[in-house]
């Protein structure tokens, strides 16, 4: 392993994140941001998808999200982190072990989506500051990524993507938005919902 001081990604860049920390390590991504206004309500959910070399979650049991916050196998969790009011700190947490994730998972995709946009007639342009921060085993950040996309009428956005590479495991910043919200994340990678 080399220096940990932190990467800063812009989108489609990807780096070898064994090079950051011990290849058997659990990695946390921890994601944040802040509502542009004060008291409006808006509520981001963390969701993670464990994703085969098919393009597909593994089965739908493979979305870890607020109703399922563990993956089948217990190596992706989600947690919420206590939230102060200083601008820039961390809401929602995923834990990867990148050691014991399923032999079929090739990448586990990291997305934050507006919760009940539709009712509530927000999108992600209602939040700023939308990162997703790798943090070593240590909790010090190694890699981040702020969203460096337009989000007019998005409901959902991946960040990042962990995925393997060979013997190595990678961290992409992806950016990529929807107008569908988590439920359209989910059916484009093969969840039931």
């Amino acid at each position: 392993m080399s220096d940990t001081s932190s990467t800063t990604l812009t989108r489609g860049h990807n780096l070898v994140l064994s090079d950051l920390v011990p290849a058997d390590a659990t990695v946390r991504v921890a994601l944040g941001w802040e509502p542009t206004t004060a008291g409006s309500g808006l509520d981001l959910q963390a969701a993670a998808l464990l994703i085969g070399v098919e393009g597909t979650v593994l089965s739908d049991a493979h979305l870890v999200f607020y109703n399922q916050r563990t993956s089948p196998d217990g190596t992706v969790t989600l947690s919420d982190e206590p939230v102060d009011e200083v601008p820039g700190a961390d809401r929602q947490v995923l834990s990867v072990d990148l050691a014991h994730l399923e032999e079929g998972v090739d990448r586990v995709l990291v997305v934050v989506s507006v919760y009940e946009a539709e009712e509530r007639e927000q999108t992600l342009a209602d939040a700023t500051g939308i990162r997703a921060r790798v943090l070593g085993p240590d909790g010090a950040e190694v890699v981040r990524y702020d969203l460096d996309v337009e989000t007019t009428i998005q409901t959902a956005v991946s960040l990042v993507e962990v995925y393997r590479a060979g013997e190595e495991w990678k961290v992409m910043a992806v950016g990529q938005g929807w107008a569908s919200g988590l439920r359209g994340v989910a059916t484009d990678f093969g969840v039931h919902v």
